[in-house]
């Protein structure tokens, strides 16, 4: 048999199931999984960032827009950016 020809077509499928499976980015649970992550790891600024784009990823007039910055908020609180802060917790 010709290996060579097999190798690709191994890789071609494994990237189509990959392409296939793999979550959507752009959900705004997608960026509270990555603030949450970044919390936990102490990457606070980080964290704030991704709990707005969180926030501006909900539909206008949800109230978990609201919870999202104002755990941004605490967030840049942790991260020592009180102006970013209280950016945050007045759009809450």
């Amino acid at each position: 048999p010709d290996h060579g020809r097999e190798i690709p077509m191994i890789v071609m499928i494994a990237a189509a199931l990959a392409a296939f499976s793999r979550p959507s980015d752009t959900t705004a649970q997608a960026a509270v999984c990555q603030a949450l992550v970044a919390q936990a790891d102490k990457r606070f600024a980080e964290a704030a960032a991704a709990f707005e784009t969180a926030a501006g990823r909900t539909k206008p007039g949800d109230p978990a827009s609201d919870r999202m910055l104002a755990a941004a908020g605490n967030m840049w609180i942790a991260a020592g950016d009180f102006a970013k802060a209280a950016l945050a917790l007045d759009r809450a």
